[in-house]
C-alpha cells in the first residue's frame, strides 16, 4: 500500500493489485461482489431530483454556509492557536479536516452553479462536516469557536433537509491525540497499577488456559494453535502498552491495540472452555480491568460495547496467518439456500409507482444477482478475490477508513476489516453505488455466507440479500472468471 501521510484524511484505501493491471479501482470491488455500478440513466435520475424547496432558497442556503464557513475557519484556527495542538504533527491533522470540508463546500458550490448538484453532493459535505463536528465535541470548548460551529451546524442541517439528506453527526473521522499530553483521565500511579494488575493477571490466565487446553478435546488441533496466537498476540501489544507508558508516551491507539486483541480472546472464551471454571474466572477478572483500562484512557468502546471498536489490523501486531486456510477455497453458489435476487428486488419496489418501479427493479436485479462462484485466498489480513463476472482482486483488510474514488469521479468512503472469520466492506459516499459486503466463513470453511446490502434510488432503506456458497476446492481457483464477460 502506498503510505500517505495520516494529514490526508487517511487517503487511499485498499491496496489492489490485479494481475494484469498496476492498479485497481473501486468498480473492480463492485463487480467481484456482484454489485456492479449505477446505470447512466440511475445517475441522471438523480439529478434530477427534486428538492424540498426551490434554487434561491438553496441559493441562500449555500451562501450562508460559506460565509459561516469562513467566520467558522477564523476563530477555530484562533483556537488551535491557542491550544495544545499548536505547532504539532497533529495540527496538520485537524487543518486538514477544515481543508475538506472546504472542498466539499466548494464542489457543492460548482454543481449547484452547473444545475448538476444531487443529495450525494451533500452527504459528501456532511461527511466532512462530521470530522470536525467529532473533533470539536472533544477538544475546542472555547465559547466563540464553539458558537460559529454551532451556527455553521444550523446551516448545514437546512441544506440537508433541502436536498433530503439524513444527518448523522457520529463523526467518522478519526481525532487524533497529542503525544505531549496525557492521554490519560487518572494520574500516573494509578494507571501504573492498572497495567501491573494487567500484566499479572495475563500471566495468571495464560496458565489456567493452557492447562485447560490439554485437557479439552481442542488439545493438538487448529484451534488451540489459534488461541494460542491470539494470546501471545495480546501479550505483545500489553507489552508495548507497558514500553510506551514507562517512556511517557502511551496513548488511546496503544490501549485500542490491546483490546482489538484481547477481543478475539474474548470471543474464544465465550464459545470454549464453559465448563472450565478457573480459565472462564481468570479471564473474567482480567476482561474488567482491561475494560477498566479502556475508560483511563477515554475509549469509546470496551470488551462489553464494541460498538466503535476498531477493526483487527495487521499494523502494529502479527496477520492471523492460523485463520487462512477456513477462508480460502473456491466456492459454489448454493442457489437453493441463497436469497433470490428478483423476489428480494420486487418486495423492495413493490409500492413505488410504476414507471419507477420497473427501473429501480431492473437495477437491482443486476446489482444483486450473486456470481456462480468465488474463489478466495487470504493471507493474514491480505485477501485475494475473483469471481465469474471479475478478475482476481487483492485489498488490504486494515480496518481504516479510506477515500477512493468511484469510476464516476465521485469519492467514496471505504473500510476493509476483519473480525475473526468474517470481512466486512463498506463503500459510501455515492447513495447510487453505496454498499456493504459481508463474507463470513461457516463450518470452518466450508461455506461461505456472502450478505451483501445496496441503496437505489428512490428507496428509504438498504436491500439486502444472503448468498450462500459451498467449498469445491480448498484452493483459491482464479481461472475461475468469465472472460468474455464484460466488468460493469
Amino acid at each position: 500500500m502506498n503510505e500517505r501521510n495520516l494529514s490526508n484524511t487517511n487517503g487511499g484505501f485498499m491496496k489492489r493489485i490485479l494481475r494484469k493491471t498496476a492498479a485497481a479501482t473501486l468498480a473492480f470491488a463492485l463487480a467481484f461482489l456482484g454489485i456492479g455500478f449505477g446505470s447512466a440513466n440511475e445517475a441522471q435520475a438523480q439529478q434530477r431530483q427534486t428538492r424540498r424547496v426551490n434554487d434561491r432558497q438553496v441559493e441562500n442556503i449555500i451562501r450562508s454556509v460559506e460565509r459561516r464557513s469562513d467566520t467558522f475557519r477564523r476563530s477555530f484556527d484562533t483556537a488551535l492557536d491557542r491550544s495544545f495542538f499548536d505547532g504539532t504533527y497533529n495540527e496538520g491533522i485537524v487543518n486538514e479536516y477544515i481543508k475538506n470540508f472546504e472542498t466539499a463546500t466548494n464542489d457543492l458550490r460548482s454543481r449547484f452553479d452547473g444545475r448538476t448538484s444531487v443529495a450525494a453532493d451533500v452527504d459528501n459535505l456532511l461527511n466532512r462536516a462530521a470530522e470536525i463536528d467529532r473533533f470539536m465535541r472533544t477538544y475546542l470548548r472555547q465559547d466563540r469557536v464553539q458558537r460559529d460551529w454551532r451556527l455553521l451546524r444550523g446551516d448545514l442541517q437546512r441544506l440537508a433537509t433541502a436536498y433530503n439528506v439524513a444527518v448523522n453527526w457520529n463523526g467518522r473521522g478519526a481525532v487524533p491525540v497529542s503525544s505531549n499530553q496525557r492521554a490519560y483521565r487518572v494520574n500516573d500511579s494509578q494507571v501504573e497499577t492498572l497495567l501491573r494488575r494487567v500484566e499479572t493477571k495475563s500471566d495468571t490466565f495464560r496458565t489456567s488456559l493452557d492447562r485447560a487446553l490439554d485437557r479439552s478435546r481442542l488439545d493438538n488441533t487448529n484451534r488451540e494453535d489459534n488461541i494460542t496466537e491470539f494470546v501471545k498476540d495480546f501479550e505483545n501489544a500489553t507489552d508495548e502498552l507497558r514500553r510506551k507508558f514507562d517512556g511517557r508516551t502511551s496513548i488511546d491507539a496503544d490501549v485500542s491495540g490491546v483490546l482489538v486483541r484481547a477481543v478475539r480472546i474474548d470471543d474464544f472464551m465465550r464459545r470454549n472452555l464453559r465448563n472450565n471454571r478457573p480459565a472462564q474466572n481468570n479471564w473474567t477478572s482480567l476482561r474488567t480491568d482491561l475494560n477498566l483500562l479502556a475508560n483511563y484512557y477515554s475509549l469509546a468502546f470496551n470488551l462489553d460495547n464494541r460498538r466503535d471498536m476498531p477493526a483487527y489490523s495487521i499494523i502494529g501486531g502479527a496477520a492471523l496467518t492460523n485463520a487462512d486456510a477456513s477462508f480460502t477455497g473456491t466456492y459454489r453458489l448454493n442457489a437453493f439456500q441463497s436469497d433470490n435476487a428478483r423476489t428480494v428486488a420486487g418486495q423492495a419496489t413493490g409500492r413505488l409507482n410504476r414507471t419507477a418501479r420497473d427501473r429501480i427493479f431492473n437495477n437491482l436485479v443486476s446489482r444483486l444477482t450473486a456470481p456462480q462462484m468465488i474463489a478466495v485466498q487470504r493471507q493474514g489480513m491480505r485477501v485475494m478475490l475473483a469471481s465469474t463476472i471479475s478478475l482476481q482482486v487483492t485489498l488490504d483488510a486494515d480496518g481504516l477508513l479510506h477515500n477512493e474514488p468511484y469510476p464516476n469521479g465521485r469519492l467514496s468512503n471505504v473500510r476493509a476489516s476483519f473480525v475473526g472469520d468474517q470481512l466486512t466492506i463498506v463503500s459510501n459516499g455515492d447513495r447510487a453505488n453505496d454498499f456493504t459486503a459481508i463474507f463470513t466463513a461457516l463450518d470452518n470453511g466450508r461455506r461461505m455466507m456472502v450478505t451483501r446490502r445496496v441503496y437505489a434510488e428512490g428507496l428509504s432503506q438498504f436491500v439486502e440479500v444472503k448468498s450462500y456458497y459451498d467449498r469445491t476446492a480448498e484452493a483459491a481457483q482464479f481461472n475461475i472468471v468469465n472472460t468474455t464477460r464484460t466488468l460493469r
